[in-house]
């Protein structure tokens, strides 16, 4: 599985424990000081995630697992 800056780009699912719910979302940058990485989730939320931390689970996506399109927001309803 590649690492570091070969992940950007792709898209991931990680299981936060605290929810007991995996979120998708695409990796956008690698910050090599820290090895982690900027993920961008379908929510809109922004995380550094440390990928090479051995009790985060998460997994690559297929390339054709895109975003879902935005939900229409009901306040204008």
């Amino acid at each position: 599985m590649p690492g570091g800056k070969g992940l950007v780009g792709q898209r991931i699912c990680v299981f936060w424990a605290a929810e007991a719910t995996w979120y998708s979302g695409s990796i956008r940058q690698y910050t090599e000081t820290t090895e982690t990485h900027l993920v961008v989730y379908d929510d809109g939320d922004q995380r550094h995630e440390e990928l090479t931390d051995p009790t985060l689970e998460w997994k690559l996506l297929a390339p054709s697992a895109a975003a879902p399109p935005p939900q229409k927001s009901a306040r204008g309803a």
